[in-house]
C-alpha cells in the first residue's frame, strides 16, 4: 500500500512532492526498521515480557520507573538496569515508544485528531505529545494524519 502511494506521488505534479516522497519513504523504512529492530519474544526474560506487557495494558495512566519498579519488586535502578541490558533502551524511551506507536495506529488506522490520539495514550499536552513523537519516528505527527 506504501509503496503504491510512494509511486503514485512520483508520478504527480504536486508542489510538495518531494516531501511527500521523503515522507513516504521514511513511514516504509520506519516500519522496516521496526521488524528488523524487534527483539525476538524468546531473546528476552519472561520478566522483561511482563513488564513489557504491563506497559503496554498501562498506557493511558502516567507511568515511571517507579512504577515498574514497585510493580516487579525490584528497585528503580534495577530496572534500568534490565531495560539497558535487554534492550538497549531506558524504560521511558519504552513507554514513549509504545505511546506513540498505539498514537500512530489511532491516527493512521482509526482517523483520529492527533489531539486525540495524544489524549487517549496518556499525554496531557498534545504539543509535548508532538515532540516525542517526532523524536521516536523523525516526523510529526500531522504529516501521518
Amino acid at each position: 500500500e506504501r509503496l503504491r502511494r510512494l509511486a503514485q506521488v512520483y508520478n504527480s505534479y504536486h508542489p510538495y512532492r518531494t516531501l511527500q516522497m521523503r515522507t513516504v519513504a521514511t513511514e516504509i523504512m520506519l516500519i522496516l526498521a521496526a521488524h528488523w529492530r524487534q527483539p525476538l519474544a524468546s531473546e528476552l526474560s519472561p520478566r522483561m515480557l511482563a513488564m513489557i506487557q504491563f506497559i503496554r495494558e498501562n498506557l493511558q495512566v502516567p507511568l515511571t520507573r517507579q512504577d515498574l519498579a514497585k510493580a516487579f519488586r525490584v528497585s528503580p535502578e534495577h530496572v534500568n538496569w534490565l531495560f539497558r541490558k535487554e534492550l538497549g533502551m531506558t524504560p521511558s524511551a519504552v513507554i514513549n515508544r509504545e505511546r506513540v506507536m498505539l498514537a500512530y495506529r489511532l491516527i493512521h488506522e482509526k482517523g483520529r485528531s492527533v489531539k486525540e490520539a495524544a489524549y487517549e495514550v496518556g499525554y496531557t499536552d498534545p504539543f509535548y505529545f508532538s515532540r516525542v513523537f517526532k523524536t521516536v519516528f523523525g516526523i510529526p505527527p500531522s504529516q501521518i494524519a
